[in-house]
């Protein structure tokens, strides 16, 4: 017995933005970069990179990217504030937090008082402290896993030590 397929109706597909007009690509970009800005507060950098591997034109990224600086809807300088709150929440220590800076492509010399306004050596003693309170290891040797964890976690090695000797 042999069974026959129906014909199927195949997909329209959806153009490029390579393949578009520049006021196609334009209407497209400013939909995509209102996704990405309205999800999560997004660096320069990141937007983009994302609106490049988006397929659009640079150029035409460039103009969106500095339309959207203009208005305000992109600051980097925003952005590294609410993350490095973010991520102290999360018990990520300073190093941390500073390597996914720089993965965001944040300078973090153009923040304004840099390191100082966001870290100080208490805080940062007290999130290893509490990071220590909430980690459980079935390792042999507790003291180097809870070292571990907390260098993994992005804190040096002296608050490291430190939270270790007096927790």
């Amino acid at each position: 017995m042999f069974v026959v397929a129906a014909p199927t109706k195949k997909k329209p597909t959806k153009p490029k933005p390579g393949e578009m007009t520049a006021e196609e690509q334009s209407l497209l970009i400013r939909r995509r970069t209102e996704r990405l800005i309205g999800t999560r507060e997004r660096s320069e950098a990141e937007l983009r990179s994302r609106l490049l591997r988006a397929g659009f034109d640079e150029d035409v990224v460039q103009r969106e990217v500095a339309r959207c600086i203009a208005a305000g809807l992109v600051d980097d300088e925003r952005f590294a504030r609410l993350y490095i709150a973010g991520k102290k929440r999360s018990g990520w220590g300073c190093r941390r937090i500073e390597q996914e800076l720089l993965r965001f492509g944040i300078e973090l010399r153009a923040c304004e008082d840099y390191p100082a306004a966001f870290f100080n050596e208490d805080d940062e003693f007290e999130r290893a402290c509490a990071c220590l309170a909430r980690f459980h290891s079935s390792a042999r040797d507790q003291q180097a896993a809870r070292f571990r964890r907390l260098l993994s976690k992005g804190f040096s090695t002296q608050i490291a030590q430190r939270a270790l000797r007096e927790r």
